[in-house]
């Protein structure tokens, strides 16, 4: 079993028992599949409720595809739970085989009032 990890900009790694490899960037389809799923994860929590059931059957619909396609370029089966990693500079998440997309922790921003910054 193996884990895929993917930044942003599409250049990611596979961590399996036999070791860490670097891929090749992802393709264009692919990088907006996962922005696509990171997109709808950073969304989630202001949709109406409604809304939030919909967003999270496409973002598992998604996953399944991202999963395959990281499957195929990792060249081994992925970890069940969170084999496929995916992060950016504001989103990320993780998904499985048959696991549906569940977004990264993200550190607490401070955001300080202009007269506390100094310039």
């Amino acid at each position: 079993m193996a884990k895929v990890i993917w930044k942003g900009n599409g250049i990611g790694i596979v961590v399996s028992s036999k070791g860490v490899r670097i891929i090749p960037p992802c393709d264009p389809e692919l990088l907006a599949t996962l922005q696509a799923i990171a997109g709808i994860q950073g969304a989630h929590r202001s949709l109406p409720a409604d809304v939030q059931r919909e967003a999270t059957a496409l973002s598992a619909r998604l996953g399944t595809i991202a999963v395959a396609a990281a499957q195929k370029l990792a060249g081994e089966r992925l970890d069940a739970d969170g084999g496929l990693v995916f992060y950016d500079a504001e989103d990320g998440f993780t998904c499985g085989n048959g696991k549906p997309p569940v977004p990264l922790p993200q550190p607490n921003r401070i955001a300080l009032p202009s007269a506390l910054v100094a310039s």
